[in-house]
């Protein structure tokens, strides 16, 4: 019985973040996520295109 919850919060968990992985990429504002020193680590298709499409697609998300 615990295991079957733990496997289905796990579950739950996992389609959260795949939605809110889709929600980052298709926002249509320009999001990026800043490493500690200050650069850019990831960003939407917006801010590629804002950035002139300096960065490459890794999974569903950009890197610089």
């Amino acid at each position: 019985m615990q295991n079957e919850s733990l496997r289905k919060s796990s579950m739950e968990l996992e389609q959260a973040n795949e939605r809110l992985k889709e929600l980052y990429d298709l926002a249509p504002v320009g999001c990026v996520t800043l490493g500690s020193d200050g650069s850019i680590l990831e960003c939407n298709r917006t801010a590629c295109a804002f950035f002139e499409g300096k960065c490459c697609q890794t999974g569903s998300l950009w890197q610089f």
